[in-house]
């Protein structure tokens, strides 16, 4: 979907007001003055000890396909990885890539033919609520969301519209589909030389 529509949306999960940021500044104000031309000059003392965040977002229209990666970041602080349970907002199915290479390989030559700018990788998770500044990417996310394991594709096409599909053929021969709940279920678990 697009990046605009994760910023507004309420729903579980996919809401992130953070969506499309390129940078964030909190700091903490001493005072605010005002200059109006009807009402003259007055100050505001702001809460001590409250921090204030100045936001930039990016004007570019992107379009996102986000996915779960079970990668070696998944295993950084245990030998057994379980997808946690707030991914059942996203739905009761889930289709997993067996090979992921593949998969990006037809996204990218799609892509490729059709003239279209994108990149992807993995997202990074950053605390936004420390004070200080923050240079993000549209590969960040705040570190609330740090259980999606995302690995983002993103699409930046020359006409935008709420939805963008690009059809890449058949992926049964590197996808299958699984319920929600059996994946939830199942444990992954990697073995150290």
């Amino acid at each position: 979907g697009a990046i605009v529509e994760f910023q507004k949306s309420t729903e579980k999960e996919r809401g992130d007001k953070f969506e499309g940021v390129i940078n964030i500044t909190n700091t903490q104000f001493s005072k605010i003055e005002c200059d109006h031309p009807d009402l003259g000059k007055f100050t505001f003392q702001p809460m001590t000890s409250k921090l204030f965040s100045i936001t930039k977002y990016t004007n570019d229209s992107f379009y996102s396909f986000s996915s779960y990666a079970l990668t070696s970041d998944s295993f950084n602080e245990t030998d057994v990885h379980k997808i946690d349970k707030k991914m059942t907002e996203f739905g009761d199915y889930a289709v997993v890539i067996r090979e992921p290479i593949l998969f990006l390989n037809e996204v990218k030559c799609k892509l490729t033919e059709m003239n279209i700018k994108f990149g992807y990788q993995l997202t990074d998770y950053e605390d936004y609520k420390q004070e200080g500044k923050f240079e993000t990417s549209l590969f960040s996310k705040t570190m609330d969301l740090q259980h999606q394991f995302e690995h983002r594709i993103l699409i930046h096409p020359e006409q935008s519209e709420k939805e963008f599909f690009i059809e890449i053929g058949s992926i049964k021969e590197f996808c299958f589909l699984l319920k929600t709940e059996e994946i939830l279920n199942t444990e992954f678990k990697v073995e150290r030389k």
